[in-house]
């Protein structure tokens, strides 16, 4: 059976909305401690087995996603305090510690090491570059492919800090036919079941939720984004 495989990419979605250039008028540039980066993780699964004949790989699909950030205090106190190996270093250890969170044991150390090193480097380029000057959200995507003759979906756990946003609970009488179901599986939710509830107070089948969770940390109605 051949060894998995891992092959990622960080780079700037420029294709993002908040890359605003030669825009006219121009917003006015942001205060250090309002900018951040805002990232989308996307996990990629190939399934390739050439002990078994599969060689064209198959991608396992949907793959999985989640929405992150890491506000420029994080990697820097003051804009005037810029020192780029040291914002780079702050940010090579943040997104290690991330993946760590996200990854735990299912992606080799060296791999998520080697993602910290790349997004070092692309944070400290897009703090220096002027394009980037009046944006508030830094885009930034984070792309991981896994070549594997096994889903790589089971071995990732969700979030144990996503977790503490979730509440059981037992469903009240609804208000409303729309309030009965879950927006998830479309099933009905009856009033005295147990359902698990998020941060934003929508209410959904607890392993609905959960399934979820482990592909987007945003509530799937008010696309509230739980705490990392």
């Amino acid at each position: 059976m051949s060894a998995e495989r891992y092959s990622h990419r960080v780079f700037a979605d420029d294709v993002d909305e908040t890359v605003r250039i030669n825009q006219y008028p121009q917003p006015p540039v942001p205060s250090w401690s309002s900018m951040f980066f805002g990232f989308a993780l996307v996990i990629r699964n190939i399934l390739e087995d050439e002990e078994h004949g599969i060689r064209g790989g198959v991608p396992v699909d949907p793959p999985i996603r989640w929405y992150l950030e890491i506000g420029c205090t994080e990697l820097c106190r003051d804009r005037g305090e810029f020192i780029s190996n040291e914002v780079s270093k702050e940010a090579r250890k943040i997104m290690f510690e991330m993946l760590e969170e996200c990854m735990g044991g299912a992606v080799p150390s060296f791999t998520r090491r080697c993602i910290a090193n790349d997004f070092g480097v692309q944070a400290c380029w897009m703090l220096c570059d002027a394009r980037y000057a009046l944006c508030r959200k830094l885009p930034v995507i984070v792309e991981l492919t896994v070549f594997s003759a096994f889903p790589v979906t089971s071995r990732l756990r969700l979030m144990p800090m996503a977790m503490e946003g979730l509440e059981l609970s037992q469903l009240a009488a609804a208000g409303s036919a729309e309030d009965e179901m879950c927006a998830i599986c479309l099933a009905e939710l009856h009033a005295g079941s147990e359902v698990t509830r998020l941060p934003c107070s929508h209410y959904f089948h607890g392993e609905c939720v959960l399934r979820w969770l482990r592909i987007n940390r945003s509530c799937p109605l008010c696309r509230f984004i739980l705490p990392h």
